[in-house]
């Protein structure tokens, strides 16, 4: 491979680190939030879910209490058909006791209703404590994980930037700026492999007299679709029998 292009070549790996380090500047935050949405939701449901049973456990109680109340009323009623005088009072209180006696068991049927949505509410709430905590476990790991390598970005970048410019002493003059003026039009990409007959950067078929000149890693090369510094890497075989022997 031609010098400078193999300069070229180590010039775009450290461009690309160096993007790549802004790129996860600014979706590592990113992703660190949406974990902490994430928990804060799945903390918000398993309260809603506390807070529905605590609602359920109050109804039943004031239904308990309501039929205990109704129970007592019974009790009372049926003990004034002792001391009624008239007929007429009479009927009335067995109408009472009557009315009071269907009140009671719809109340049964109710507390009956809510004891099956508190023991289902019951198993499902365990269910959801179960798989936050196994959430909060997994995504507070993944958390840490993406802030220590945050934490780790500023050095990275650095280092990519110190290479970078060692590399850039290296590239001549004239070559810089072409690389430069081809970054610009191609996002910050401006040397590909050819693999196949085929530019990596543009996935154009390069012409034949030309891909035969890569091949034979003549002098640099652009693709003529592109633009990009265009090169051809055998094997990772190939190249350990081409490597000089000490």
């Amino acid at each position: 491979m031609d010098e400078q292009l193999r300069w070229l070549v180590e010039l775009q790996r450290a461009d690309s680190k160096i993007q790549e380090v802004e790129r996860l500047r600014v979706t590592l935050p990113e992703e660190i939030e949406r974990i902490k949405a994430e928990l804060q939701s799945e903390r918000e449901r398993l309260r809603d879910a506390e807070q529905r049973l605590e609602e359920l456990q109050r109804q039943r109680r004031r239904k308990e209490r309501e039929l205990e109340q109704e129970t007592e009323r019974i009790k009372k009623a049926q003990m004034r058909q002792f001391e009624v005088k008239t007929n007429k009072e009479y009927q009335a209180l067995l109408k009472e006791i009557e009315m009071a006696k269907e009140h009671t068991g719809v109340l049964e049927e109710e507390i009956l209703v809510l004891m099956d949505e508190i023991d289902a509410q019951g198993r499902s709430l365990e269910e959801m404590r179960e798989g936050l905590r196994r959430l909060e476990e997994e995504r507070i790991s993944q958390r840490e994980a993406l802030e220590h390598k945050l934490e780790g970005l500023e050095a990275e970048k650095s280092r990519w930037l110190e290479r970078r410019a060692a590399i850039v002493e290296q590239v001549e003059p004239e070559w810089l700026a072409r690389y430069q003026k081809v970054a610009r039009r191609n996002g910050g990409w401006a040397v590909a492999r050819v693999d196949g007959g085929t530019c990596q950067g543009c996935f154009m078929n390069i012409p034949p007299q030309l891909y035969n000149e890569i091949l034979k890693s003549g002098p640099l090369v652009q693709c003529p679709f592109c633009m990009r510094f265009i090169y051809y890497e055998p094997p990772a075989e190939a190249q350990s029998a081409q490597a000089p022997r000490g």
